[in-house]
């Protein structure tokens, strides 16, 4: 099938996931690497199942899923989403890893991050997205850092791995803090556009 570019940025674009995704899923969160710094400390293998359960789930109202691919070659190397959307008080939580290890340290994280933020405050309208990670990811919060978001709490020695309590740290950005313009320039357009075509 192929990928529509639903929102584009400079390394990457977001794209619906399609149930072919799954198989990544389950590959990238089945190395051990990946699922601890993406939050998923490997307890337990996820099987190929669990992988089709999460491409159903992500297909819920409350809950905004995308597939990142890389922009030169169209490669599928994350998944990014929106979840507990909450819409009377404007926030939602946001998830996101980069499965591809070679496509590490190499900005799409950033990227996906901003079109993912620009799309839940231009177009869901939300007022704060939030966040958590572990504290050894430091990548993972310079990157976050570099979005925009700031730390605004920590639950102390909260996950044990290897015999080490470590910190969960929750950041969070409100809309005015983010500058991210490119879905909202896409809508300005569109906008515009709609207008002048009422007008004729």
């Amino acid at each position: 099938m192929e990928r529509v570019r639903k929102f584009v940025g400079k390394a990457c674009y977001l794209t619906p996931c399609i149930r072919e995704d799954a198989e990544n899923w389950y590959r990238w969160l089945n190395d051990p690497e990946v699922a601890v710094t993406a939050g998923r400390a490997a307890f337990r293998p996820p099987s190929i199942e669990d992988a089709i359960k999460s491409y159903e789930a992500a297909n819920r109202p409350e809950v905004h899923a995308f597939t990142i691919c890389a922009l030169e070659d169209d490669e599928p190397i994350g998944r990014c989403w929106l979840e507990a959307v909450d819409p009377l008080n404007r926030r939602a939580w946001l998830n996101i890893y980069i499965g591809s290890k070679r496509h590490w340290g190499r900005g799409y994280g950033e990227d996906a991050i901003r079109l993912l933020l620009d799309y839940g405050f231009t177009l869901l309208n939300l007022r704060t997205i939030l966040l958590d990670t572990i504290e050894f990811n430091e990548r993972a919060i310079r990157c976050y850092a570099k979005a925009g978001f700031r730390e605004m709490g920590r639950w102390r020695k909260s996950r044990l791995i290897d015999g080490t309590a470590y910190d969960l740290v929750f950041m969070d950005i409100l809309a005015e803090e983010f500058d991210g313009t490119t879905v909202r320039e896409s809508v300005v357009r569109t906008i515009g556009s709609a207008g002048r075509r009422a007008a004729d």
